[in-house]
């Protein structure tokens, strides 16, 4: 499921690389030529799969299973878009390694009072939160994390991913830097999914 994501992000920045420190000490699978833009963490094991799993209380997506087998989460444009991982052994995560979905999950419902606890975040784009429902996994959520409003709606998360990586791309310029534009224009594709707030 991640093949055209990469391809996206590789026509663009070129291919993805290898290093043996950053692989070290940081976990890393690969990362864009503009260090840390874009990183896909290496995968992990069955075990925390089924670690992980007995503390959310529920399975895994069967997507994020299968996106586990190839890498740990990653992290997008300059962190500004992330897919949760594993990793229960750090109570610090240093900011470019994977962040937990457990943790992650734990924060939000301990900061959130409202928010539906059957609810599984996965990841984020800046206050939006990606999840899915735990007895129903058959759609994906984007919540705004502030308001509580369900701002779209997928049928997986490979369309999920591909509809923001596709957006997204557009608004980084060849050297990975974030393309400034009018502060009071938004995007056509944000200001659409505001639209769609239930």
């Amino acid at each position: 499921q991640m093949d055209k994501i990469r391809q996206l992000l590789e026509s663009k920045w070129g291919s993805f690389s290898n290093d043996v420190y950053y692989e070290k000490q940081l976990n890393l699978a690969v990362y864009s030529p503009r260090t840390f833009l874009n990183v896909l963490f290496k995968p992990v094991s069955i075990e925390a799969y089924i670690q992980v799993e007995e503390v959310l209380g529920c399975e895994l997506h069967p997507e994020l299973r299968q996106l586990y087998k190839e890498y740990n989460g990653m992290m997008l444009f300059s962190q500004s878009m992330r897919i949760y991982g594993i990793s229960l052994a750090e109570a610090n995560a240093h900011p470019y390694k994977t962040m937990d979905m457990v943790r992650e999950n734990l924060v939000l419902n301990a900061t959130c009072p409202k928010w539906n606890k059957n609810m599984i975040a996965f990841g984020f784009y800046g206050p939006f939160q990606f999840c899915y429902h735990k007895n129903n996994p058959d759609k994906i959520y984007v919540i705004d994390k502030n308001t509580l409003k369900t701002f779209h709606e997928f049928r997986s998360i490979n369309e999920m991913l591909n509809y923001y990586v596709e957006r997204l791309i557009k608004e980084y310029d060849q050297e990975g830097m974030k393309i400034h534009k009018d502060p009071n224009k938004k995007e056509s594709w944000l200001r659409n999914i505001s639209a769609e707030a239930l």
